[in-house]
């Protein structure tokens, strides 16, 4: 699967889903909670995510439902409006490095470095058309890491689901044609070493495999 040229943006909605966020000891967030990757961290299916030498933190990866923008959505867009302006869906694994995250918080500083290291967002195997999906709530979302299913959960337990997501985000940047949003990840998070193989799948959206090296 090639990725949508580079995406203009690739954002991220946290805590999307209510046992996760319970899970790290973190309060279900009242209004919509969403950050940024950089479009160059991104990689496609079978990617190999070298994690470097000198980082200590332990990595976690968070298996997610990947929007792709096809048309602008704008200040004032209904979730309705906003919903319809996704073109596809896909898997995909957003990547944090755990402790990195936890001291950037202490100290009130975004989480910007956690969650941008090279290969950090992959996405794949393929986008499949918004209209060939069935209702997202019929949908099972499972992270496997070597054949260990970890993560299990109905994309109907989304707090926010793509429309609404999407309407709060396009208040404060407009969305374009070939962005794309991560919408979060279900409890079960766990961490990875070197060498361990995960894999994200969901019926109908087939299944995503990478490497951690």
């Amino acid at each position: 699967m090639e990725l949508p040229g580079r995406p203009g943006k690739a954002l991220c909605v946290g805590r999307n889903f209510a046992e996760h966020a319970r899970e790290l000891g973190n309060p279900v967030p009242e209004e919509l909670l969403w950050f940024a990757k950089l479009p160059s961290v991104l990689v496609g299916p079978e990617a190999e995510i070298r994690l470097p030498g000198w980082l200590k933190s332990r990595v976690d990866p968070e298996t997610e439902l990947v929007a792709l923008i096809g048309r602008a959505v704008a200040d004032g867009a209904s979730q309705a409006e906003a919903a319809g302006a996704v073109a596809g869906y896909s898997l995909g694994f957003d990547l944090t490095a755990r402790a990195v995250q936890g001291e950037d918080r202490r100290q009130g500083w975004p989480w910007t470095r956690s969650k941008n290291l090279p290969g950090f967002g992959v996405i794949g195997p393929a986008w499949v058309p918004a209209d060939r999906l069935a209702p997202l709530a019929e949908i099972v979302l499972e992270g496997v890491v070597n054949g260990e299913v970890r993560q299990r959960a109905s994309l109907g337990e989304m707090l926010r689901p793509p429309g609404v997501a999407l309407a709060e985000i396009a208040r404060w940047t407009p969305l374009e044609p070939g962005d794309v949003l991560f919408l979060g990840t279900p409890a079960g998070v766990a961490p990875v070493s070197r060498g361990d193989r995960l894999e994200a799948r969901a019926t109908e959206l087939g299944t995503l495999r990478c490497r951690i090296t």
